[in-house]
Parts: C-alpha cells; sequence; structure tokens
C-alpha cells in the first residue's frame, strides 16, 4: 500500500483540503502538528498534497489531520453508527451478540481530552455517557492503554483507517465515520464486560483429575460420558468442544493452584440468547 499524503493543513486557524488553497506557499497553511509552513504541491504528476517548505516531514501530520478532519465530521454530524455488541468467553471465542448495529445521537465532541490517565483521540457524549474513539491509521493502541481504559470502565471504539487506498477527503471519509460499521471494533465494552462478568459469576467451577494419560472433570452437567453410572467428560475430547465452556484455568506450575474448569452447562448457556432466557427466569421466581 502506498505511503498516504497529507491532504489537510491549517489555513487561518481551519482545517483545509488541498484543493481549497493556492498552490506553493501562497497556500498560507501550517502543519497541523508543527506549526511550520506548508507547500502545496498541485503538479500534473503526482496526486496534489501538502510539504514541509524546506523542512524534513512530520512522522506524524498525516494521522493528525486525519484525527482532527474525523473531529470535524463528528462534531457536525447528528449520529455514529455503532457495531454490535459482542461477548467473549474467557478463551477470546464469540460467545453472542447483546445488541445489532444502532445508531446513537451525538450531543458533544471533543479531541484528545485527558480522562484520568489517558488521552483518547476523541471523545463524544451522547446521552450523557461518554464513549471514547481511537482512529488507527497505522498502528492499533497499545495493552498499556487498553487496560487503562479498561479500568476506567468507558466504553471505547476503534475506527480503522489503515486500509484506505486512496485520497482522504471529508466526502468519503464521512460515510465510515458516522453511517457504517465495517470498520469499527470495540476496543472495550463497558456492556460486554458486565456480561462477561455476569457469565463467570453463574458459571459453575469442576476441578481438573489427572487420571493416567488423560484430564477429566467429575461429574459433567451435560453426562459427556459415564463410568458405572456416574457422568464425567475428558476435558481435551469433550470439554474443549463443548459450547457451556467458559473458562479453562491451567497452571502447570504450581500445585497450589489446582486446574479448573467454569462451565455453564447446569444453567443451559451457550450463547447470549440462552442467558437473556436464563436471566428472565431469574427475575421471574
Amino acid at each position: 500500500m502506498r505511503k498516504p499524503k497529507l491532504t489537510y493543513a491549517y489555513k487561518a486557524d481551519c482545517l483545509a483540503h488541498i484543493s481549497e488553497v493556492d498552490s506553493g506557499l501562497q497556500c498560507g497553511c501550517v502543519c497541523p502538528v508543527c506549526g511550520n509552513h506548508l507547500i502545496a504541491r498541485k503538479g500534473r504528476k503526482t496526486a496534489h498534497h501538502f510539504a514541509h517548505h524546506n523542512l524534513s516531514e512530520c512522522v506524524h501530520a498525516y494521522q493528525t489531520s486525519l484525527h482532527i478532519l474525523a473531529k470535524e465530521i463528528l462534531s457536525e454530524a447528528a449520529y455514529l453508527t455503532l457495531p454490535k455488541v459482542p461477548v467473549y468467553n474467557n478463551h477470546f471465542m464469540l460467545f453472542g451478540h447483546l445488541s445489532n448495529t444502532r445508531q446513537i445521537k451525538i450531543e458533544s465532541v471533543t479531541l484528545e481530552r485527558r480522562i484520568d490517565n489517558i488521552i483518547p483521540d476523541i471523545v463524544i457524549t451522547s446521552s450523557n455517557t461518554e464513549l471514547l474513539i481511537e482512529i488507527k491509521v497505522t498502528h492499533g493502541i497499545d495493552e498499556d492503554k487498553l487496560n487503562r481504559i479498561q479500568a476506567l470502565d468507558i466504553s471505547a471504539l476503534e475506527i480503522d483507517l489503515s486500509r484506505i487506498d486512496r485520497e482522504i477527503t471529508k466526502e468519503n471519509l464521512m460515510p465510515i465515520l458516522i453511517g457504517d460499521a465495517v470498520e469499527k471494533t470495540w476496543i472495550y465494552n463497558r456492556l460486554s464486560a458486565k456480561y462477561q462478568k455476569m457469565l463467570a459469576s453463574i458459571a459453575t467451577k469442576f476441578f481438573v483429575a489427572n487420571r493416567g494419560l488423560t484430564n477429566h472433570i467429575d461429574y459433567c452437567p451435560i453426562h459427556a460420558r459415564k463410568w458405572h453410572g456416574k457422568p464425567y467428560a475428558n476435558v481435551v475430547r469433550d470439554c474443549f468442544h463443548c459450547d457451556y465452556l467458559f473458562k479453562y484455568h491451567n497452571n502447570t506450575y504450581d500445585d497450589k493452584d489446582p486446574d479448573y474448569i467454569l462451565c455453564l452447562g447446569k444453567a443451559k448457556i451457550a450463547n447470549c440468547a440462552d442467558l437473556k432466557r436464563y436471566l428472565a427466569q431469574q427475575q421471574s421466581t
């Protein structure tokens, strides 16, 4: 994929596209990162773009321009389309979806505002609830930032612009940011996390028993196997392929921390629909 060109810059404190300014230094534009003067290259051989005048290019100029443009688009938008909310088991296998793609009303937008110990790219407020948005141009967020977002328990969405191989304009970026859910992924969703914790609390813990060359759990709730009338399951052959498996805890190096399985077989919960049915039954009793 070709390296993207800088096509947006500041002109009199407003973001301007390369098509809206004069050629050369007469464009009167400055870099959104370093503030130095830019030259508008609008020749016939290469795509029109901005370049630093008598200076090396800023590494983050293109990325910053996308962040600013995204903030401008979202600030003017009335709504934002959100992707489905997934729930995973503890092995990152999809357990189901809590909601379908939906739209939320945008009340306010701020750019790179510090929240506790993180600075998200964009913060959107909807129904008095904050939503963090990270714009991925080259790299996604690192593990440290993810851990901090999880600790704050604020939902965060990543919008992936790294696969765009054409010139970015406000018109072709708008549907990606607002209308589509294709390039959007939940970095963290507080509703999903809530339900994942709920599943862990509902699940039954079965300690793993080593018998010769195999590992078993006794009293398997779905009676995967039987021995003299007693139900059990083979961990590898049965549990690992069972829809009711929520977590397998394996600690090879510490005998004081035995292996166990968290199983949802007793509650008969294999997906989100089962979970909603289970919760409804609990409320009615």
